[in-house]
């Protein structure tokens, strides 16, 4: 299946979700916490702000916002406009625009930016290598690539799986099909292994695996076991 047909489903897909993805009815309280601990988890790892950010697969600009709001630069992209659109519409520091961020354009390949940035957009990428090889290209000498993770799917994706959707509660699976998935190495991946080989592979040094026990608690906490952040999460960090 030809990339750039494979980028179209995904971005359709996700453009679809957008509204839903992002306007789901929360306790007020829980949000602040969840903002509270992933500000947290990103910034064990980055320089002290104000550095430069790049936030790839942004969607509704959750991470960019939450680490614009203690001083960061950030410059979101996602490739689906429905969620760029979403982003937009807060108030916030953080820019956002649409690009392909698994063949990162050239015009963001400047090495002006300290880290790049990401929660879970790797499993869904055609080719993790090639967009992180790309990715570096961003950054300054020494710069930080975080992608913060779980392994969703060890084993295969369940075809019963049901999504609020402007597409339709199937669309998924539909979306996410044998076809597709076989693009995908990292969508059934088994272990926060192959999520560091993908950096590896890419050329990265100082790579580490952190687990993040913190987000699964907090799910736990608030009674949310059928929520997908229930498994294990973990930050993939690597150097240029």
């Amino acid at each position: 299946m030809p990339k750039n047909h494979i980028q179209e489903i995904l971005d359709t897909y996700w453009t679809a979700r957008a509204y839903a993805y992002d306007q789901r009815e929360l306790p007020a309280d829980y949000e602040r916490e969840v903002e509270k601990m992933w500000t947290e988890i990103f910034s064990r790892f980055l320089p002290t702000s104000p550095a430069k950010i790049l936030d790839v697969g942004t969607g509704p600009g959750i991470i960019a916002r939450f680490l614009a709001a203690v001083g960061y630069e950030v410059l979101g992209l996602d490739g689906a406009p429905g969620m760029i659109q979403r982003a937009l519409s807060y108030e916030t520091t953080a820019k956002f625009a649409v690009a392909d961020v698994a063949d990162l354009p050239a015009i963001y390949q400047d090495g002006s930016y300290d880290a790049v940035t990401c929660r879970y957009l790797l499993w869904t990428l055609r080719d993790a290598p090639a967009a992180i090889r790309k990715w570096t290209q961003a950054l300054k000498p020494g710069g930080i690539i975080l992608a913060a993770d779980a392994n969703w799917y060890a084993g295969g994706i369940p075809r019963d799986i049901k999504v609020d959707s402007a597409a339709g509660p199937d669309s998924f699976i539909e979306t996410y099909n044998e076809e597709l998935l076989a693009t995908m190495p990292l969508s059934t991946a088994n272990t926060p292994e192959e999520y560091a080989e993908v950096f590896r592979q890419a050329g990265l040094k100082d790579i580490k695996i952190t687990p993040l026990p913190e987000v699964k608690e907090l799910e736990i906490r608030y009674n949310r076991p059928d929520n997908h952040h229930i498994k294990p999460n973990f930050m993939i960090s690597g150097r240029i």
